[in-house]
């Protein structure tokens, strides 16, 4: 271990909630009624189009355990900063990236429960 890996990993730590935090900042729903028809479905595939095809893969080809699981909610996963960093680099609508984020956050409380539940029964 180098005596500079402390202190590259103390800044590292903080990179994952600096990002949350500008996300946050940026984060306005006014004006979202123009943007809903690409925030629906953009949300609805990724909260549950998506993992919905991993799991009909899972059952095809008859994954079971913890790996089906995993990749099942990991499919569920709502849509997070590094599509932002994306974005903001090619300076494309960040305005929508940040409604697509937050609103996936809080919605994907409710879809990785229903995922959850719907994991337990089949898989």
């Amino acid at each position: 271990m180098s005596i500079t890996e402390p202190f590259f990993d103390k800044i590292a730590s903080t990179v994952a909630p600096l990002a949350l935090f500008s996300v946050g900042l940026q984060l306005q729903f006014k004006g979202m009624r123009r943007e809903i028809s690409q925030i629906s479905m953009t949300l609805l595939y990724k909260l549950m189009l998506a993992p919905a095809i991993v799991l009909i893969a899972a059952l095809l080809l008859n994954v079971k355990g913890d790996i089906a699981r995993v990749s099942i909610m990991e499919a569920a996963m709502p849509t997070l900063i590094t599509a932002s960093m994306v974005v903001q680099q090619f300076r494309l609508n960040t305005k929508l990236i940040n409604l697509i984020i937050g609103l996936g956050i809080i919605l994907s409380l409710l879809t990785t429960a229903i995922w959850s539940y719907i994991i337990s029964i089949f898989i």
